[in-house]
């Protein structure tokens, strides 16, 4: 199931113009970012290292950072979710609130599906969600006590035309739990 998944979603990838967010938060796809360009916008705190995993004073949004392997530096993707995020450590609690974290368009944790729909138009691939979309959107092994964390009905993919060079390897999701968004993903992981 996972595979045909995974080869529906390519085979729009080829095709499609990136349509999604250019930028979420204080991450922008469209030009190299360091972790430090980041991680200042969260914490007063000096020297935040690896991983990078946060948590919302209130508890109710995780804000998870990645790297390039080969660029440890440099952020490749950042994944904003109501639910926990890095399932193999314990995230940082920081003193900025990440349900600010909104795309130009004005999209974040809890935005109607419509409206995203509105600000990016017919997606290139919508997909149900199951636990195998959680496990692969959290990388890692979930343990028992958030196996059976709803993240959501079904995720909204923006994907850029592999064959572009402007944001070819862009990808943008938007997971939707009860017609709002849950989570939202944005990579340009190369």
């Amino acid at each position: 199931m996972f595979e045909l998944m995974l080869f529906t979603i390519l085979m729009f990838w080829e095709d499609s113009q990136y349509a999604g967010p250019r930028c979420f938060g204080h991450f922008c796809i469209d030009r190299q970012m360091s972790t430090g360009e980041i991680t200042k916008h969260l914490s007063t705190a000096k020297g935040i290292a690896s991983p990078f995993c946060y948590e919302n004073p209130t508890g109710n949004a995780f804000l998870a950072i990645r790297t390039f392997h080969s660029l440890p530096g440099r952020v490749a993707e950042v994944l904003l979710s109501d639910f926990p995020n890095c399932p193999q450590v314990s995230p940082r609690r920081i003193d900025a609130s990440l349900l600010e974290w909104k795309t130009k368009e004005g999209i974040g944790l809890g935005s109607l599906e419509n409206e995203v729909r509105r600000a990016y138009g017919k997606p290139s691939a919508v997909e149900s969600v199951t636990g195998r979309t959680y496990s692969v959107l959290v990388e890692g092994q979930i343990p028992a006590k958030l196996r059976n964390v709803s993240i959501g009905e079904k995720c909204l993919y923006y994907l850029g035309a592999r064959r572009s060079t402007e944001l070819g390897d862009a990808i943008a999701e938007f997971g939707i739990r009860h017609g709002r968004v849950s989570w939202i993903f944005l990579s340009v992981n190369e």
